[in-house]
Formats: structure tokens, sequence, C-alpha cells
């Protein structure tokens, strides 16, 4: 980075008016949705190429969860990955904190109505 918000580097490009920029060549973009779900069948890969200012997905597939880690460390070095992850805590924790919640929403809210030494307690 140069100081100036990141406009530098090998995928920017200033134009000759000096006016914002647009990347220098194709990139390669992976997204990966995590499901909540239990079952391995709920991991989407998506890959596309950001070229010219568009994003164009060429493939999107279910993906065992045991097979993602090698998969996202064979990519390319120039690749980039965005990870989504499901926020939420594990069954038996939420039930043991606050018995009877049965969504994220539910424990948000109990969260929000403690005050710090109560939350921390």
């Amino acid at each position: 980075m140069n100081g100036q918000g990141g406009n530098s580097g090998p995928f920017y490009h200033r134009d000759s008016h000096g006016s914002g920029g647009t990347l220098g060549h194709d990139i390669t973009v992976f997204g990966v949705d995590f499901s909540g779900a239990k079952g391995d069948k709920n991991t989407w890969v998506t890959r596309g190429v950001l070229s010219g200012g568009a994003l164009t997905i060429d493939s999107c597939r279910a993906t065992p969860r045991a097979e993602l880690a090698e998969y996202l460390a064979s990519l390319p070095s120039a690749a980039v990955a965005a990870l989504d992850f499901p926020f939420s805590v594990p069954a038996l924790f939420a039930a043991r904190w606050q018995p009877g919640s049965e969504s994220m929403p539910q424990l948000w809210e109990a969260a929000a109505a403690m005050d710090l030494p109560e939350f921390m307690a």
C-alpha cells in the first residue's frame, strides 16, 4: 500500500486522467457458504471471475466439509476466497445458558437485556 487507501499494487490501474481505477487483470473469486445444518452436503463453493468490473459465476457446487480445507489450500495464490459462516452457538450451550430458547434471536435478546457483570458470570 502506498498510503492512498489501497489504490496501488498489481491489480489496481489508474486511468490516464487520474480518476479512479479498475483491476489490471481478471481475478478468480471463490465464495464458500457454510450452512448451520448438521449434514455434510450443505457447504457450497461458488467460483467466478471478476473482469472489467463484472463478476461472472461459472460454477456452484456442494462440497463436503472434509474436502474443503484441502480445496481452499490448493487455490492459486492470486485467487480471492470469501467465507460465510453461520453465526450460532452449540445447542448444548444454548440449552444450559437460556433453557427453552429456540433461536439465535432469542439468545441475542437475552444477552442484550443483561448488564455486563451478569453476562460475564
